[in-house]
Formats: C-alpha cells, structure tokens, sequence
C-alpha cells in the first residue's frame, strides 16, 4: 500500500490534531509503523510529551473505535485512486516537492493535496490582507506579487477577495508562479467567482489544500489555512488589514513561526488599515519597493530573474516546457517527465524519447546541469 493512503488515514485520525499527527509522525518516522500500533502506545507516547497534545485521542478514543478506524484503511485506498485520476497529487513531508519550510512549523500537515506545478521555487513570500480592499490595495498587491514573481518567488496566498486574489493576479498576468492555498477541499474553488483563477493559477503555479478533496469549506478551515500560507513562506506581506482580520492573524502564525512580517503602509486614517499601520508601530518593517523586501529578509537573487527572463524567450516551445518543470533544486527525471504528461498541453505533447533529448539540449546550452542520479537543476542565468 502507497505511503500516500497511510498518511491520508492519519491526518484524518478521530481525536487527533494536526499538531499530535505531525508528533506522531516525527517520534515514527513511518506512518505505516502508527497504523499497526495499539491504541495503548499512542496514548503513553502522547502522556509521555504532553498530555493535551492528544487529548480528544485519550479520552475519545476507545479500543474497537481504533481498531475499527484501521479497516477504514482499504476505503481511502479507493479514495487516493479516485483523486489521482482527477490530477490530485498528496504531498507527503518526506518528498522533494514538498514546501521545505512548512516542515519547521509544530503543526505541519502531514499530508497536502496540490493541483498544478508542484515544484515549487526557492524563496516563498505570503501576500495578505483586507477582503475589502481599496483600489490601491489591489494595486499594491498586484505591484508587489508581479516585482516578486518576476524575481522568480513564489507569491503565495489564499484566493480570498480583495487582496489575496489581486496578488495572485499580478503572478498570472505574466504567467508566473503562484501558490494559492485553499480552506476547503480541491474539489472547487471557494469563492465560486474566482473559478477563472483557480484554473489559471494551475497552469503557472499551484492549489494546495489540508483538507481532503470533496470535503466542503467550512469557518474553522480558513485559520488552519493561514498557518500553512505563514508556515511554508519566507516572510508575510500584509497589506490593508483592519484591526481584527483574518490577515492579522495570518501575522501572529508568522511570528509564532518566526517568520519575518512586513507591511504597506496605509492611510492613517482609515479604519482598513488599522490593523497593518498598528503592525508596523510594533515593529514590522514598511516596505517602498522590492528592494525592501529582499532586504529585510536576507534574499539575494543576483539578478536571477531579470537574466532567466531573457533566457527562456531564446527558447523553443517544446524546451520551454521541459525547463518549467526544472527548478535550481535537484529535480529526478521521472519528476520532470510525470510533471509534463500531467500538464496535458494541447499544442505540444512530447513523447518520453523527446524529453531526454530536449533535456540533452538544454544541458549543452549550458541552462541546466545533470546531477548523479539523473537528477537535474537550473543554472545560474
């Protein structure tokens, strides 16, 4: 059985948190070695760390109940199945395309459902902020995620209204990268009017989700999104955000997690901007420009992405495809092939034989570089 369907059983493990899944996971190191555990072992592991960490297990959970959940294992089998036909793919800590940084956080997903290029850059900065935004907010959210995007980051956030999906549309308009992270399940796009933008951010970038396809958006979702958009990015950009708002509490998730929070300034006056001016009282640092951004948070691109730019316009249709799926982290070749035939171009389908060639050729012309392994990476540009 795939290690995918194990760790699907456990993220949605009655009584278990993410956090006392993501413990469990780290004391294991195999999740398929927590299936087979009595009861009783869980529970004297969870007394032996903290007692509240696995609570709502301890006083819950009762023998047959978990022995009865472990036969649940051959329905998420089928489960998994059925979504990895539908272009779901389930993230698991250990994998390369894994978001690196989520894996310092005390709560980590154990398991994430992606759509889309799930090779993901090397730097990540969250964009965050009022639903409410004023026509400078969406500007300034749409300036900052194209300056970074072109930079080659990632610009990640939550397709929410307002500022989250004015960052996302500053990384589409020039087809660059852009995590959105979902509250609910794959399944749809919430809100429903941003449809167009979930189906484009697939094709530059990528949908992830905790939650398990097909399982619908609810309140209590949309904080434990936030700590993954915080978790998995470099540092947070709030930009509009009242006094109590959910941006706000994107930013307390940054400091627990101690990433670095910066905002824009905003009207003094004006009560949607309360909350992010307060920020910068307390000592976030205000951004101007980019340059701000790089700065504070120790990011050096040597000019990487105005260089890559002009690179990829020199090249054919067929390598730029091939080069997409290459990042300057070590990527395998079955990586790079299974992430093209899951693009499904309709004007440029590349047969396996291709790939090695065009791979061949991007190598020669010196803007990439084979690793042992058949591993392969981006060179500096």
């Amino acid at each position: 059985m795939k290690k995918e369907v194990y760790h699907i059983w456990l993220s949605q493990a009655p009584g278990i948190t993410p956090r006392g899944a993501w413990y469990l996971y780290k004391e294991f190191q195999n999740v398929e070695k927590i299936y087979q555990c009595p009861r009783q072992e869980i529970i004297e592991y969870f007394q032996s760390i903290e007692g509240r960490l696995g609570s709502g297990f301890i006083t819950n959970h009762e023998e047959d109940a978990w022995e009865r959940y472990k036969e649940k294992i051959v329905e998420i089998e089928t489960y998994y199945n059925k979504i990895r036909q539908k272009n779901v793919k389930v993230l698991l800590p250990e994998q390369e395309n894994f978001p690196k940084r989520l894996l310092e956080i005390d709560d980590c997903p154990i398991a994430l459902y992606a759509k889309g290029n799930v090779h993901l850059p090397q730097f990540s900065i969250g964009i965050v902020g009022s639903r409410r935004a004023s026509d400078y907010g969406k500007a300034m959210a749409k300036y900052f995620a194209k300056e970074l995007a072109r930079l080659g980051i990632n610009v990640v956030s939550g397709l929410a209204y307002g500022i989250d999906v004015h960052a996302h549309m500053g990384c589409i308009e020039d087809e660059r990268y852009t995590t959105a992270v979902l509250g609910g399940g794959l399944h749809e796009c919430y809100p429903k009017r941003h449809e167009k933008f979930f189906q484009e951010i697939q094709k530059c970038g990528c949908i992830l989700s905790e939650e398990p396809y097909g399982r619908n958006v609810q309140p209590y979702m949309f904080p434990k999104r936030n700590r993954i958009i915080s978790g998995m990015s470099d540092g947070i950009i709030v930009i509009e955000a009242a006094k109590k708002s959910g941006s706000l509490i994107t930013s307390d998730y940054a400091l627990e997690q101690g990433r670095d929070v910066l905002a824009v300034p905003g009207r003094l006056f004006d009560k949607s901007c309360q909350g992010s001016n307060h920020l910068i009282k307390q000592g976030a640092k205000p951004i101007f420009d980019v340059d701000d951004i790089l700065d504070e948070l120790g990011i050096i691109m040597n000019d990487k992405g105005k260089n890559v730019d002009e690179f990829e316009k020199k090249l054919e249709e067929k390598e730029n495809i091939v080069y997409s799926c290459i990042s300057y982290d070590p990527v395998h070749v079955d990586q790079i092939v299974h992430q093209i035939y899951g693009q499904k171009q309709d004007k440029c389908i590349l047969e396996h034989d291709e790939i090695m060639i065009i791979l061949l050729s991007l190598e020669l012309k010196g803007f990439i570089e084979k690793k042992s392994g058949c591993y392969y990476t981006r060179l500096e540009v």
